[in-house]
C-alpha cells in the first residue's frame, strides 16, 4: 500500500472518530471538500501546508496522521 493511501486512511479513521464531516473539515481546514476526499481515497497528494491545516482542523499533533 503506498503512501498517500495509507495516509488518506488515517486521515479519514481520525475524521470519522471525531465525528466530523468531510464537509465541516472543509470548513475548519479552508480546504475544498473534493480535495479532502480525494487525499482520503490516496488519489491526490497533499502539501505540509495542508497537512498542517488537517491537523488543526482536527485539533491533533501532525505526527498522529503518520500513525499507520
Amino acid at each position: 500500500m503506498n503512501i498517500k493511501i495509507k495516509f488518506g486512511k488515517r486521515l479519514k479513521e481520525i475524521r470519522n472518530k471525531k465525528k466530523i464531516t468531510q464537509e465541516k473539515l472543509s470548513e475548519l481546514a479552508n480546504i475544498d471538500r473534493s480535495y479532502i476526499s480525494d487525499i482520503e481515497r490516496g488519489v491526490k497528494s497533499v502539501s505540509l501546508e495542508k497537512i498542517d491545516q488537517l491537523a488543526k482542523a482536527l485539533d491533533i499533533n501532525i505526527v498522529e496522521l503518520f500513525k499507520f
